[in-house]
């Protein structure tokens, strides 16, 4: 799931980035000299409205590939919009968990049909509060795992989105991304790379293991000044998916750290080729999808390209996606939640 300050490349910002990760510069800048605070609570509009897709909501899609149709989006009112949405993570219940880069710290959760169900979360230095809110996982029994990417930690809830415990990450700044395997281990990645990218842990915050370094090498990942990675996914079979944006490529790895893949190529064609891939998910079938700069990208569960949609239209100002078990696509844009059918 993203962080920067004024000096990163435009080019590389999807959507809400350009935003959230020059905030999460300026907050992380302004944390070492004055303490945080905590604003009102934030009124939640309880009933989103799903709006019903049009002709005109049809994806022009890739020579390669079907379109994507919009089935519905939130926001129908400015009181139901969700400002600057951030991650994604589906529980096992089949809902949708949006984390909200203002005010930091709300996560909303809407059911497959785009209805609210409820909010939880605030901005804050306590238990269960966020200076920066980024990645988002679910696991099996539908904890709820966040990242804080200033306070340099994670905090759990349960399903009903009540604090659970939180623990540090073990790297000096930089949480962004966080996904959940079947058996509850959680994994994290860090934006601004150091030891290690990626740190795994149980569902209790016990460290069992890291990789990834910095660099351009192989099984490095890529981080420099204000660009870092910013998401990962696992798949059914537990292995783990990096979206190396300063390499541009995919990194698969096994749950133990070993590299097994490298997907995509450098550059901004597309079909294949990526530039700058911020963000990506995995169905149930192994198909990843990617967002880069200018397309959502899927390659099967072999790393080979499938097909291809431009960032345009519906999908204008895409910033995250998750794909469901029947794979529909969520994607999340500067203000709405929208979910499509391939």
């Amino acid at each position: 799931m993203t962080v920067s300050g004024s000096t990163a490349n435009p080019h590389l910002m999807i959507g809400w980035r350009r935003r959230a990760w020059a905030l999460a510069t300026a907050a992380l800048v302004a944390s070492c000299s004055t303490p945080a605070t905590t604003p009102s609570p934030v009124a939640v509009n309880p009933t989103p409205t799903a709006l019903p897709a049009t002709t005109s909501d049809v994806v022009a899609s890739a020579p390669t590939g079907p379109p994507l149709t919009l089935l519905w989006q939130t926001g129908g009112t400015p009181e139901s919009q969700i400002q600057d949405p951030i991650h994604l993570a589906q529980g096992p219940d089949g809902n949708i968990h949006v984390g909200s880069a203002t005010p930091s710290g709300l996560i909303r959760v809407f059911d497959p049909n785009g209805k609210f169900v409820r909010a939880f979360g605030s901005t804050g230095l306590g238990d269960g509060e966020f200076s920066f809110l980024l990645g988002i996982g679910v696991d099996a029994r539908g904890n709820v795992y966040a990242a804080d990417f200033e306070r340099v930690l994670i905090n759990k809830f349960d399903s009903a989105g009540a604090f659970l415990l939180q623990w540090a990450t073990e790297q000096p700044v930089g949480p962004a991304g966080v996904a959940v395997d079947a058996q509850g281990n959680v994994y994290v990645v860090n934006h601004r790379v150091h030891a290690h990218g990626v740190q795994k842990f149980d569902g209790n915050g016990k460290l069992l293991g890291a990789w990834g370094s910095n660099g351009s090498g192989e099984g490095q990942i890529g981080a420099g000044g204000s660009s870092g990675p910013e998401d990962l996914a696992v798949d059914q079979l537990g292995n783990v998916y990096v979206a190396d944006r300063v390499n541009d490529r995919i990194l698969k790895f096994d749950g133990n750290g070993k590299l097994l893949a490298t997907i995509g190529t450098s550059g901004s064609a597309g079909m294949g080729q990526l530039s700058g891939p911020g963000d990506l998910t995995v169905d149930r079938q192994g198909n990843i999808y990617v967002l880069d700069s200018s397309f959502l990208q899927k390659f099967d569960a072999n790393g080979a390209f499938v097909s291809e949609w431009p960032l345009d239209g519906p999908l204008s100002n895409a910033g995250e996606v998750m794909a469901d078990a029947e794979g529909n696509l969520y994607v999340n844009t500067d203000v709405l939640l929208e979910k499509f059918r391939q």
